[in-house]
């Protein structure tokens, strides 16, 4: 078996390399991967020819993607989002089936749904993407199942909610940030429900679905199983690096205006709103459980932290 993977150098790729027990060809600009790893140079946004990269090649993991730019400073970004994360993918995916690879593993986002949801969200719950990383994202799973509707080449799409590890990017490197100064924080007694996973079980769950037969033209959600609350989970989070995190209660509607007078509304809505995941199908149809429960994947995630 012979794997591809576009963005091995990010945060989820580097794991995921770490874990793969295949032959692995990199595409990519940056060489800074594991030794005996294929490399071959590319930027995915220039819509390169890459049927040297796909010579023989069985599955392809597309990370690859523009993913929330926190400070956007384009007026229209969703052309942005769309050249990478729709074009770019639809180009790989078409010289792959050209290529005849057999499967397309491609890692889209929970955020298609939208950005909150009062009751628990499965494959079935209907679409909303309102955000350009989400809207771009789903454009290019509706695109891929065209592609593959007609040929040879299956495809699998992932949905996941924000994604922890080490050092990830995003949302949860500045809860780390704001943890880290021991500082009281705003956020008490937020009574939102929302789901996370961490790198490890997305990870874990990539891996099955590079060979499970069941896994062939379906689209899967997943998180670690456990919800918490904004305010648990930073809780959670202190624990875990050894920090005893002080919250507590501010006007909600005071934290509403600033959001929005700094251009932070996002940021605002994921602390408050519920964002629950129920993945029961994923795990019924893989057979799969994921390996770490949410709190052994927090302690992992700062393990080297405590030990510094």
């Amino acid at each position: 078996m012979k794997v591809l993977v576009t963005g091995a150098t990010g945060f989820i790729g580097t794991v995921l390399l770490e874990h793969l027990a295949h032959d692995i060809v990199v595409l990519g600009r940056n060489k800074e991967i594991p030794k005996g790893v294929e490399f071959f140079q590319a930027d995915i946004d220039s819509l390169e020819d890459y049927s040297s990269a796909l010579e023989g090649v069985d599955v392809i993991i597309h990370l690859a993607a523009r993913v929330h730019v926190m400070n956007e400073k384009y007026l229209n970004p969703l052309s942005k989002y769309r050249r990478t994360n729709v074009k770019a993918t639809l180009n790989l995916a078409h010289q792959a089936e050209q290529a005849g690879v057999k499967r397309f593993i491609f890692i889209s986002s929970a955020g298609v749904y939208g950005n909150s949801s009062i009751e628990a969200i499965t494959e079935k719950n209907p679409v909303a993407p309102e955000e350009p990383f989400a809207i771009s994202k789903f454009e290019a799973e509706n695109n891929l199942s065209k592609i593959c509707r007609n040929t040879d080449m299956d495809f699998v799409i992932i949905r996941p909610p924000m994604v922890y590890g080490n050092d990830a990017p995003g949302n949860f490197g500045l809860m780390v940030k704001l943890i880290l100064t021991k500082l009281p924080i705003p956020l008490a007694n937020v009574g939102n429900s929302r789901s996370f996973v961490s790198v490890w079980n997305l990870v874990d769950l990539i891996k099955t679905c590079i060979e499970h037969p069941e896994a062939h033209g379906k689209t899967f959600v997943v998180c670690d199983g456990e919800n918490l609350s904004t305010s648990d989970f930073l809780i959670s989070m202190g624990g875990a690096l050894g920090i005893n995190v002080r919250l507590f209660p501010f006007p909600r509607i005071l934290l509403k205006f600033c959001a929005k007078l700094f251009g932070k509304q996002s940021i605002y809505n994921r602390l408050f709103s519920s964002f629950s995941i129920d993945d029961s199908y994923t795990r019924r149809t893989l057979n799969w459980t994921p390996p770490l429960t949410m709190h052994e994947g927090l302690r992992r995630c700062f393990k080297k932290k405590k030990e510094s």
